[in-house]
């Protein structure tokens, strides 16, 4: 009697740990149906170096990266937003100081989604949620939408500055925070593709700070570690991490980049810190095995983003020393030859090519615009082997080349000999950086700038140096609408709203 009592309490206390054992499994496995909802309390304590970031959306995945301080135990739970169906990943144990990344797949085309992330620290029992995110995956072909073009942030130079005092008389990191949080807020944009000079390990604004406690000298960097923490900072909270947690971006690399092909001291260092943070674009689009240009669909749409640094091995000193290197000349040539889409966008820092007139000591630098041409007009031939990229546009039908390096904002028409309309020029602006050299002789013969006005000398162009963004909005195969959203600090009432526009129709 005894032994059948041991026994049966023995039952009780195993049946009774079983329950609790199931009840806490089902808490950290299923509680993520109540996440969405808003009803499971615990909380995520574990430390990240950097947060949930988006990026290289497709029409069914998405890429979600983030680096932890310390170990832990990562999932993600996402699921269309309003509907109860849910995904789950595995659950991974992701290392501090590593980049974890998830791919969401599964997704629907054109649809709104949810996703919110799980962790523990190892020997914990239970997984503790994060704040619920939300992102929209990309386009069907006849699909009326919006994304933007943000370029020349100078993300970690403007925040050095800050963060030193440097910057303490002017409001440069200021009005690239307005320029964030502009575009956090419009609702109409899916994505961002972000134009280049944005890490700076190549820089000569870059001022001394310290990162998690560790200093980091000024200019440009001299190891992989600087590398890496400024890659860290910018993709923290208070630089551009807040925006790409809603906002999945694709990135164009610029010079500051730091991996030009003559920019020997700091190329290595930029490829390997910009592989450890962030996602390979080649695992969703193709193009270069490192990430340097690549191309998708979204809509009626297709975007070729290129590369106009990494095979330029000399600093190049005349427009005919830029170029694409042959592989990469000979894939945009298929990229076009093969797109059934009825628009083709081209996204690179600068023209493959540009302005040669050694007017100032930025003349190298693949300057200019739709007058960047063998005759200054918008009529003449460009330089370099921008003329074969023009001569590609016209053959297989691409319309617009967006550019950035500039940090002016300017919409130009490329005339054919003729006087004809041949393709659209667009420099991206800038995010809060300026432009210093914008009254230098070489930019005074390319347009003028009345203060922060909207300055056209020919009827084909306009333009402004004032900070902002450009929303591009797609309205199927009929027609393209490109806005510049300028950045207002002193006025809230012009702050976010449209400076200038141009219709681009069918």
């Amino acid at each position: 009697m005894k032994a059948h009592t041991a026994q049966v309490q023995r039952y009780i206390i195993f049946t009774v740990t079983t329950m609790v054992a199931i009840l806490l499994f089902s808490m950290s496995t299923f509680g993520a149906k109540l996440q969405l909802a808003g009803t499971f309390e615990a909380t995520c304590d574990v430390q990240f170096k950097t947060e949930e970031v988006l990026s290289f959306p497709t029409k069914s995945s998405i890429r979600l990266s983030m680096m932890p301080a310390e170990e832990v135990d990562i999932y993600v739970l996402y699921g269309r937003e309003n509907l109860p169906q849910e995904k789950k990943t595995e659950i991974r144990r992701a290392r501090p100081n590593q980049t974890t990344i998830f791919s969401l797949d599964g997704l629907k085309p054109d649809s709104d989604y949810g996703y919110q992330v799980f962790c523990k620290k190892p020997h914990a029992r239970i997984f503790g949620e994060r704040d619920v995110h939300s992102f929209r995956t990309l386009r069907e072909v006849t699909d009326t939408f919006s994304f933007a073009y943000l370029t020349d942030t100078h993300a970690y130079a403007l925040w050095s500055q800050e963060a030193s005092g440097a910057g303490a008389f002017n409001n440069d990191f200021e009005e690239f925070e307005a320029t964030r949080d502009n575009l956090l807020s419009d609702d109409m944009v899916d994505f961002v593709i972000l134009g280049g000079d944005w890490s700076m390990p190549n820089c000569s604004g870059c001022q001394p700070a310290t990162i998690d406690g560790i200093s980091v000298s000024g200019g440009s960097v001299d190891s992989q570690q600087e590398t890496d923490l400024r890659y860290q900072k910018i993709l923290e909270q208070e630089v551009l991490g807040s925006l790409f947690q809603e906002t999945p971006f694709v990135y164009v690399l610029g010079d500051h980049e730091g991996e030009s092909g003559w920019q020997t001291s700091t190329n290595l260092f930029g490829l390997q810190s910009r592989l450890k943070y962030l996602p390979n674009p080649f695992s969703a689009y193709r193009g270069d095995t490192n990430g340097r240009y690549y191309t998708f669909k979204t809509g009626p749409v297709q975007i070729i983003v290129i590369d106009v640094l990494a095979n330029t091995f000399i600093k190049p000193q005349i427009a005919d020393d830029w170029t694409l290197g042959g592989e990469q000349l000979a894939w945009l040539q298929k990229t076009l030859e093969l797109s059934d889409s009825k628009w083709k966008f081209i996204f690179a820092e600068h023209l493959v090519g540009g302005e040669t007139d050694a007017l100032t000591s930025n003349f190298w630098k693949g300057r200019g615009s739709i007058k960047a041409t063998d005759d200054d007009t918008p009529a003449g031939i460009y330089k370099g082997e921008q003329a074969q990229v023009d001569a590609l546009m016209q053959q297989y039908g691409a319309q617009i080349f967006f550019s950035g390096n500039d940090h002016i904002a300017s919409i130009g028409e490329k005339l054919n000999p003729d006087g004809s309309f041949a393709t659209l020029h667009v420099i991206g602006g800038n995010a809060g950086v300026g432009a210093s050299w914008s009254s230098s002789p070489d930019y005074m013969a390319e347009m003028t700038f009345p203060g922060y006005s909207i300055p056209s000398y020919l009827t084909n162009t306009i333009g402004t140096k004032s900070p902002g963004y450009f929303r591009i909005t797609v309205n199927g195969k009929d027609n393209v609408l490109l806005e510049y959203v300028r950045t207002h600090l002193n006025n809230p009432t012009i702050n976010g709203t449209t400076l200038f526009s141009y219709l681009l129709e069918n």
